[in-house]
């Protein structure tokens, strides 16, 4: 997406976006480069999500990432979704 926002002020701008849809946050942390917090999906409690934002190599761009995975990993039930990447706007 393109914006000179940090990442710490564009991951949260998502994170609000999915708190209000439900999500609750398990973890998360920010620096100057990188921005990710998983998250615990509502409903039965076997879906995770994680959102990563990554500054781009313009200091205008960044790379936005959510991935969402159900189940568990070897129980032979896991799922995991195509992410959603957004580069330039």
């Amino acid at each position: 997406m393109e914006t000179d926002q940090p990442v710490s002020e564009v991951e949260s701008h998502f994170a609000q976006q999915l708190e209000r849809a439900g999500w609750t946050r398990i973890a998360g942390a920010a620096d100057d480069v990188a921005a990710w917090s998983s998250w615990q999906l509502p409903g039965d409690g076997r879906w995770r999500g994680i959102l990563l934002v990554l500054a781009a190599f313009a200091s205008n761009e960044r790379f936005l990432y959510v991935r969402i995975a159900g189940g568990e990993p070897d129980d032979g039930g896991w799922y995991s979704s195509a992410p959603l990447i957004s580069s330039q706007g």
